[in-house]
């Protein structure tokens, strides 16, 4: 049965409806051309009013289909309540169908091309991007992409509510006046964030406005009455309100605001348990505010806590799970932070007589209503007298500004409005509070604070609490004036304090300091329909009667088509015929007038051809030059052969370049990274510890330095590790300044503070051999060489012996500080952090490892010293590692490239030296072949072929010397390339290491899927290696949740969290939106699993960001890693790095319109992108990141960072590279086009 009300419908449009079926369409539909509706055997289809079905559609109802008002159903969207069994052991084409209800609900919107699949319930008010597959059920007001569809934002506008209690307490019905100015510049930044801000509290309360810029609520507004008068008992309203029981009047405007208004978020001053209630029954997220005391250097600043305020809040939950995150963490800055706050509470003044401090608060006050066990103020005072009477101790109270003195002993000394509490405070030996801010106040001061209530702070051991008033005498017999919580602990709570759970003034009046207290939805619901058998009664073969249909109609089509085609081939015959009749016609021209015309018209048309065939030539040679590309991709897209080509020549190209360079690049280069690699395979990821502090001695070899020794010093005074701790030994190789003089007077400065001040002096023996005769003076098991030329931060010798310490491996036997403010550009390894060779400027070295294997070689004069020595430490079996959260400032040049004579020379002649020692015979003979090269370049320096002389003199002297001394580590390897030898990162001269004013939240989004065990957890070490601490990782697998144990095994850190999220198979677009959808950071970026970062990358790009207003995004160079995997163990072997020429340019948006030149993991970009301009095409799986960049790039600016700071892995295997390339070119043009598009709508 087909109803067909006053609709619009296209005359190309099928209806197959069976005669037992029931299919409606409603007035107002719109049905346009070329749309199928299909209805078989007893199925049911309806279409209801104002709804658009678009050209191409095809409607299934052979189960249930219904579709509400004013829907819109864009081209060619699929729409199906049947889907196919599958059963293995029955033919496919005999397995039929089952079946499942579909609802669309109204004012939804389908996009084009998408499918809505049995079983799924589309809700009101839902937008389904285009191309996606909707196969679960997508709940109301959602905006949901991908396949399956999952919901990636919302649609339905945001309300939020500010609310202060209408009853009128103290008499005052404007008592509320200073909440609502606390809320209103917070309603206005919700305002300007796009959210409807709504005040609630009482008519009276309004009236203090005026004209009010938000809307406001009042109990009138629901005809809701409150009692007001003198007679009304407000504080037992006030008291049942608080302990969360009923009051008829209250609860019902609670009630009715909160269904009328049905807000998004609240925000409720102090605690209402009415409210409380009816929001948890609404699940509408609730935040409770007060303020605690916004008094420096009082750390109890504006609460903001789902679970209550005050008395209710008790933090202790949320302190026991921050210290167990920190507790093994740095806290050298909290503790800093403590000591300014025990500074501010040192008592000043002149003699003081013994005393206790009673704080006093206001009767009425929730905090007392909740927390108190007394009766009064005056028995809470009575009974801490009668407790500590005899004690010898004065009684000073302290009363409330907002309330009066009560009845109180006549021994009681009541200090003045006049009298600072925190002078108070000082100058008290013990101070007693029920739960009090300044009590909070005064336990992190260090005073002895005992709580006679319930306080927020009780229970986390910084105060003395005492559960009932019976049992103040036995807790105060025990304790007396004694604090009972350490300085360690102190501060960690005022670390807590600052920065977990109090909000500054300046804070609450962001909301994202709100917002970030909420929980976010871990995983989306996955709910359909089920498949219905009673639905499937005869529709199969109704389901065959239409296919058939429909082929009769395409083989109809097909007649029609070679009917034409014979009329086309007739029409051809004629023209062939015409032109036979040209030719005669023009043999009977002659010699005539005629003739010459003909010809000549000919000739002049064969001639323009010639000239723009000629022309057309030219064009593309321009484009061949300017823009290779360009030119040769539409190639490989029509010939894919040539792809291959390109591919080959390019790896035939790279292998020649291997070939020449043999002579002075080693063939251990490879197997050197490999080792370290393969370590990454069984490193574990430590927690740094500070709780050992050994004594370390620190050697420093001078000549000419004064310059520098003031910054040194300077320097080290204000070091976190105890110079306690440090033995110095100074060796001055002869200095012709006044360096000793400036050493000396330092040694009387700062020598008392010092565990030893020794300076020795002597000839100039050089680096290696001055440092080894300070080394022999001490005899500490870690010492610390150093230049005097570098200076440290704050924190860098306290970060080298904790990591040295929490190492915990006897064969690692040093570790380099990172130096800044350029860093030494070799490679590293970004997993465990190893390195092949150390730069000795500033490193930690131990002892016994140093005694083992001989020292520096005391043969190297200046410059090489280090690689040598590395390289024997490694040759007897021992690892290096290198330590980026130090950092040290090393004032090595003058400026960018700064060439320095004796580095020159001394660099050259060591790396001859070290090759005779530790390379194989090709590596020696290299070492020969490139000192007679240096005299083929031009000089680097008037004087440096004399110099270049004396070298190979030297070379020919010592030679045989370097021919031994190689530990006996058969498996160690020594890469030597050309005068380098590790890898080298590009930005050598990139500034870094200045600190951050800010430090913004970063969110990682790493994309995974499962059996990638190894990769990912190698990924999620280098994220942890970062420098920059404010990070956030989400991590999204793909199909499934195999990597969650994983992810949860992962130890905490400072300043990280690590969030875990299974999703089914539904591609690695929706992964990536999905974490950029739960992101909370201001900036974001991708680490696919196989990826790593260099422990700078986010620290560099951040602090791009935060120099550049205007950008919105900053990338750096990467390093591309060609990588052999064994799938049957996850292991791999690299066999390749380069960081190509291609990446490194200066940001040009026409540039990456034809290429992209940003590798994924290299952006980091405002999260604001994603919610302007979305994020991953959810059809796409090649070049989706380029489609990306495009659409943030358009019209915006972004950073560029000329500094190799993270890899990425291809495949080495010709076959699998050629495979990808082709994949590649084929998705180049569609990610291309609908970039261009998608850009069309932005302005």
């Amino acid at each position: 049965m087909l109803k067909i009300g006053n609709a619009l419908i296209a005359e190309t449009v099928k209806f197959y409806v069976d005669d037992t079926a029931t299919c409606i369409i409603a007035d107002d539909v719109q049905i346009r051309d070329n749309v199928v509706i299909e209805c078989g055997a007893g199925g049911f289809l309806s279409i209801s009013s104002g709804t658009v079905v678009n050209y191409g559609a095809w409607i299934n109802g052979s189960g249930k289909v219904t579709i509400g008002a004013n829907v819109l159903i864009a081209p060619n969207v699929s729409i199906t309540s049947s889907t196919h069994r599958y059963d293995r052991k029955i033919s496919i084409k005999d397995q039929g169908l089952k079946l499942a209800e579909v609802i669309i609900e109204d004012d939804a919107w389908i996009g084009a091309n998408a499918s809505v699949l049995a079983g799924a319930v589309v809700g009101k008010g839902v937008v389904v991007a285009a191309n996606s597959v909707v196969k679960f059920n997508i709940e109301p007001q959602s905006i949901a992409a991908g396949s399956p569809a999952v919901r990636v934002a919302q649609r339905k506008f945001k309300k939020v509510v500010f609310y202060t209690l209408p009853l009128v307490l103290r008499g005052r019905p404007t008592l509320f006046s200073s909440i609502v100015d606390v809320y209103l510049p917070l309603a206005n930044k919700f305002a300007s964030e796009g959210w409807e801000c709504i005040f609630v509290g009482s008519d009276e309360l309004k009236n203090e406005y005026g004209v009010f810029a938000h809307q406001w609520v009042s109990p009138a507004t629901f005809s809701c009455v409150y009692p007001n008068g003198p007679d009304v008992d407000w504080l037992s309203d006030w008291t049942a309100i608080l302990k969360k029981e009923a009051v008829s009047y209250h609860d019902d405007f609670v009630r009715r605001m909160v269904s009328e208004l049905d807000p998004d978020l609240v925000f409720c001053w102090n605690y209402d348990g009415s409210l409380d209630r009816i929001c948890s029954s609404h699940t509408i997220p609730l935040i409770f505010n007060e303020l605690g005391m916004l008094r420096e250097p009082n750390a109890m600043g504006y609460y903001s806590d789902p679970q209550g305020v005050n008395a209710r809040s008790a933090f202790r939950a949320e302190f026991a799970a921050y210290l167990e995150r920190v507790q093994t963490y740095d806290n050298s800055g909290c503790v800093d932070r403590l000591r300014a706050l025990e500074d501010r509470y040192k008592y000043q003044g002149g003699v003081r007589e013994p005393n206790a401090l009673v704080l006093l608060q206001v009767q009425d006050d929730s905090n007392v209503i909740m927390g108190s066990p007394y009766s009064s103020m005056a028995d809470y005072v009575q009974h801490v007298s009668d407790v500590i009477s005899g004690s010898g101790l004065k009684i000073i109270v302290k009363p409330h500004p907002l309330d009066s003195i009560p009845p109180l002993p006549e021994h009681v000394f009541v200090a003045g409005k006049e009298d600072n509490i925190s002078d108070l405070i000082a100058a008290a030996d013990v101070v007693f509070t029920l739960n009090s801010s300044a009590g909070f106040e005064a336990a992190l001061a260090g005073k002895p604070v005992y709580v006679l209530g319930l306080a927020p702070y009780s229970g986390l051991g910084l105060t003395i609490d005492v559960r009932e008033p019976a049992d103040l005498m036995s807790v105060w017999q025990a304790h007396q004036t004694d604090s009972v919580c350490s300085s360690a602990l102190r501060a960690f709570i005022l670390d807590f304090a600052e920065t977990q759970y109090f909000l500054s003034a300046a804070q609450f009046c962001e909301p994202s300091a709100h917002l970030a207290r909420l929980g976010h939805a871990s995983e989306p619901g996955f709910e359909r329909n089920r498949f219905d058998p009673d639905l499937e009664s005869y529709r199969q073969q109704s389901y065959i009667s239409w296919l058939e249909s429909k082929n009769k109609e395409i083989n109809a089509d097909l007649a029609l088509l070679n009917e034409e085609l014979f009329q086309v081939k007739d029409q051809l015959f004629e023209v062939e015929a015409q032109l036979d009749a040209l030719q005669v016609t023009g043999s009977k021209f002659g010699n005539s007038e005629e003739k010459n015309s003909f010809l000549k018209d000919e000739v002049f048309g064969m001639g323009h051809s010639i000239i723009s065939f000629v022309k057309r030539c030219f064009a593309g040679l321009r484009r061949l030059v300017s823009s290779p590309k360009s030119v040769l991709r539409p190639l490989y897209q029509k010939f894919p052969f040539l792809a291959s080509i390109r591919v080959r020549i390019g790896l035939y190209s790279k292998s020649l370049r291997v070939k020449l360079l043999s002579v002075i690049y080693s063939k251990d280069n490879i197997k050197a990274i490999q080792v370290i690699t393969d370590r990454r395979f069984s490193h574990v990821l430590v927690a740094p510890t500070v709780s050992a502090q050994p004594v370390v001695d620190v050697s420093i070899v001078t000549y000419n330095s004064v310059k520098w020794v003031d910054g040194f010093f300077e320097s080290l005074q204000s070091q976190s590790y105890p110079l306690g701790k440090l033995n110095l030994y100074f060796v001055d190789n002869g200095s012709s300044d006044s360096t000793v003089e400036a050493l000396e007077r330092w040694k009387v400065t700062l020598g008392a503070e010092l565990a030893g001040f020794e300076v020795l002096r002597g000839d100039n023996v050089g680096f290696g051999a001055g440092h080894d005769r300070a080394i022999g003076q001490g005899d500490a098991e870690y010492f610390l060489v150093s230049n005097i030329d570098i200076t440290f931060a704050d924190n860098s010798i306290e970060k080298i012996v904790s990591s040295a310490l929490s190492d915990g491996q006897e064969n690692v036997a040093s570790w380099e500080l990172r130096q800044a403010p350029y860093e030494h550009p070799k490679y590293y390894d970004p997993v465990t952090l190893e390195t092949n060779w150390s730069s000795h400027a500033c490193i930690l070295i131990r002892r016994s490892a140093y005694v083992k294997v001989g020292g520096y070689e005391s043969q190297i004069f200046m410059y090489g010293e280090d690689v040598e020595l590395s390289y024997r430490f490694r040759s007897y079996c021992y690892r290096l590692k290198y330590c980026p959260s130090a950092v040290v400032y090393h004032y090595t040049y003058e400026h960018e490239n700064h060439v320095k004579p004796i580095q020159y020379a001394g660099s050259t002649l060591a790396n001859a030296y070290i090759r005779l020692r530790y390379g194989r015979l090709t590596d020696k003979w290299g070492g020969i072949v490139l000192q007679f090269l240096l005299f083929m370049r031009p000089q680097a320096y008037p004087g440096s072929r004399r110099d270049l002389m004396r070298n190979i003199a030297q070379l020919t002297k010592k030679a045989s010397y370097f021919l031994g001394g190689k530990g006996p580590d058969k498996d160690a390897y020594f890469p030597f390339r050309g005068f380098d030898y590790e890898m080298i990162r590009d930005g050598a001269f990139w500034r870094v290491g200045d600190p951050f004013v800010e430090q913004p939240l970063v969110t990682i989004v790493t994309r995974t899927y499962q059996k990638r065990d190894e990769f990912l957890r190698q990924s999620i070490m280098s994220v942890f290696n970062q420098t920059y601490r404010n990070i956030e990782l989400i991590v999204v697998e793909d199909g499934g949740s195999t990597m969650k144990a994983l992810v949860s095994e992962v130890p905490s850190a400072e300043g990280r969290s690590v969030s875990f999220y299974g999703l089914e198979k539904v591609g690695r677009s929706v992964t990536g939106n999905y974490g950029l959808e739960v992101a909370k950071g201001k900036y974001c970026m991708f680490l696919d699993d196989d990826d790593l970062l260099f422990s700078d990358h986010v620290e560099v790009l951040v602090a791009a960001l935060l120099k550049n207003d205007t950008a919105v995004a900053a990338y750096s160079l990467a390093m591309e890693v060609g990588t052999v995997t064994d799938n049957t163990n996850g292991r791999y072997t690299e066999v390749s790095h380069e960081t190509h020429d291609s990446f490194k340019h200066e940001y040009d948006y026409n540039v990456l319109l034809d290429h992209n030149f940003i590798p994924i993991q290299s952006l980091l970009f405002k999260r604001d992108l994603y919610l302007k301009r979305g994020g991953f095409e959810t059809d796409m799986s090649n070049l989706e990141d380029w489609n990306l960049w495009l659409r943030y790039g358009y019209k915006n600016e972004f950073c560029y960072v000329p500094k190799t700071t993270s890899l990425f892995r291809t495949p080495a295997d010709p076959k699998v590279r050629l495979s990808r390339h082709k994949q590649l070119h084929e998705a180049y043009f569609i990610a291309k086009n609908r970039a261009v598009k998608s850009c069309e709508g932005y302005i």
